[in-house]
């Protein structure tokens, strides 16, 4: 096989990675995921950054096909399901611009670059190491690159389009972070595969969810014959098809002369999204800065998920918006629609972290989720119940952490000989390090993991007057955990005469805190 007579049709051929409904693992070509969507249970490759890639894509053809314009169309689709001829005919129409080796038009990609080297396919992935990047996850050379098949290279050209961190020497100028590199993506997650593409597919017309832009119509980036030109100061994407196809980069593959695989690619810069471009996605949470307007929140080592659950449910309003997919959920699962959709669906989140003050710099990758009931979209008494519980989780995470600071710096200051003696005292360059080694703040948050799953779906369930009930039983094990977090850090000394005294300042001014936070009448 040479590599012009190469091909492999992203329809027909399997290459997206699905865990089907028995529990069995397989790869299906795009028209056969569409046609099993209901026996399959989710689509989950190991990188969360291909799994939310991957779904964006099928978004893609689902908005381009049916929609769905109103609440209506959404309803019969989720009646009824998608109409298979009508993507069998699509199918066949662009069938051509699906081949991931197409001389003119390889999918997600450019023709070759004459002016560009060819360099290892696993620059296409955040977990291989290339150039500069750290050796995270992965323990191959660039001298002996590994051969990838044609489907994992697929994927890769397809996350690499939306997961490309902005850093280095590029053409025609330097790199810029592709749409979802900051900020993690949310999903509802349904039952089966259908379910979720349904839950997720949002109102699409010339308005919604991203205004149509320019003369031109709002296509997927394989439909669209005169390519956008980058600009240095960004791009407005045409529509929603448009940015959900971004083309961040310019891609091309070289196929193994034996057809054996991937083994090199080209990757040069293409469309930047401009400022005014770049706070529009429906499945990303925003917090308001009064400096930069509204940045995505996004994944923090040390943080959980369900910390932001707060920010995630609450509507727009001054400080935060959430996720617009949440709006729309909200309106096709109102009574009056009487559509039967999981009354506790899954939130999933997916994304990566950078170093702060170190932009291109990827430290971790992360795929959550979180129960979400419904009854928390449009409640907003039980929403503000929720925000006033992470409140005083968040408030209570403080209190440790000075507990910890005084437990450092009481251990690094002798105690004085008599009164009037010079109290020698601590530098603070030397508490912080001892501080953050105890880790006290590790054994505390995930403690709460699980029962504020719990305590919410106790609210969602419970009356409204038992809310107050499950709230104070709430702060009640909120300080039990941070009791025992610091209890845990204590037991790990030796408990000399200085160490008992430096426990005893530091646990008193933790329980201090903590009987100060008491509401009147609730159980200490």
């Amino acid at each position: 096989m040479t590599i012009r007579e190469s091909r492999f049709d992203l329809i027909d051929e399997p290459w997206i990675p699905c865990l089907m409904a028995d529990g069995a693992t397989c790869e299906l070509g795009l028209a056969e995921v569409f046609a099993r969507a209901r026996g399959v249970r989710e689509i989950f490759d190991e990188s969360p950054l291909v799994t939310v890639s991957l779904h964006r894509l099928l978004l893609a053809i689902l908005h381009r096909n049916f929609g769905p314009a109103d609440e209506k169309r959404w309803l019969e689709l989720w009646r009824s399901g998608w109409n298979p001829e009508v993507l069998d005919a699509y199918f066949s129409r662009w069938r051509q611009r699906f081949n991931l080796f197409d001389s003119e038009r390889p999918f997600f990609q450019v023709p070759e670059m004459d002016d560009t080297g060819r360099q290892p396919v696993s620059a296409l992935f955040q977990q291989f190491a290339t150039g500069n990047n750290a050796t995270l996850f992965d323990h191959s050379f660039e001298e002996q690159p590994r051969c990838l098949s044609f489907a994992a290279a697929a994927r890769g050209v397809i996350a690499r389009q939306v997961f490309s961190v902005g850093f280095g020497k590029s053409s025609p100028f330097y790199f810029s972070d592709s749409p979802l590199i900051r900020g993690y993506t949310v999903l509802v997650w349904g039952g089966n595969l259908f379910e979720t593409l349904l839950l997720n597919l949002i109102r699409y017309d010339a308005e919604n969810p991203i205004p149509r832009h320019g003369e031109g119509p709002d296509l997927p980036a394989w439909e669209q014959d005169d390519r956008s030109i980058p600009r240095k100061d960004g791009n407005v994407p045409f529509g929603y098809l448009d940015y959900l196809t971004w083309q961040s980069r310019r891609i091309h593959l070289f196929c193994e002369s034996d057809g054996s695989g991937v083994r090199w690619c080209q990757l040069q810069q293409n469309l930047k999204l401009s400022a005014a471009a770049a706070a529009v996605d429906p499945f990303k949470c925003y917090r308001k800065d009064e400096k930069r307007g509204w940045i995505a929140l996004s994944f923090r080592e040390e943080r959980a998920l369900w910390r932001d659950s707060h920010a995630l449910l609450q509507g727009l309003g001054e400080a935060h918006s959430r996720p617009r997919i949440l709006d729309w959920l909200e309106n096709v699962s109102a009574p009056t629609t009487e559509v039967s959709i999981p009354r506790v669906p899954a939130l999933a989140a997916f994304g990566l972290a950078t170093d702060p003050g170190r932009a291109a710099s990827v430290t971790l990758w992360r795929h959550e989720r979180m129960a979400l009931p419904v009854a928390c979209f449009s409640n907003e008494a039980l929403v503000e119940k929720l925000g006033q519980a992470i409140a005083y989780a968040e408030q209570t995470g403080r209190d440790l952490r000075s507990a910890g600071w005084s437990l450092a710096r009481a251990l690094l200051e002798p105690p004085s000989e008599g009164a009037g003696a010079h109290q020698t005292r601590a530098r603070e360059e030397e508490v912080g390090p001892l501080a953050r080694s105890f880790g006290v703040e590790r054994r505390y948050w995930p403690a709460l993991d699980a029962p504020f799953l719990e305590f919410m779906d106790q609210l969602a369930k419970g009356a409204p007057d038992s809310r107050g009930d499950y709230f104070g039983q709430w702060r009640k094990l909120v300080r039990d955990k941070a009791r025992e977090a610091f209890t845990a850090v204590a037991r790990d000394f030796d408990l000399t005469a200085r160490q008992l005294r430096a426990v005893a300042i530091a646990e008193r001014s933790l329980f201090d805190r903590l009987r100060q936070g008491l509401q009147e009448g609730e159980p200490p």
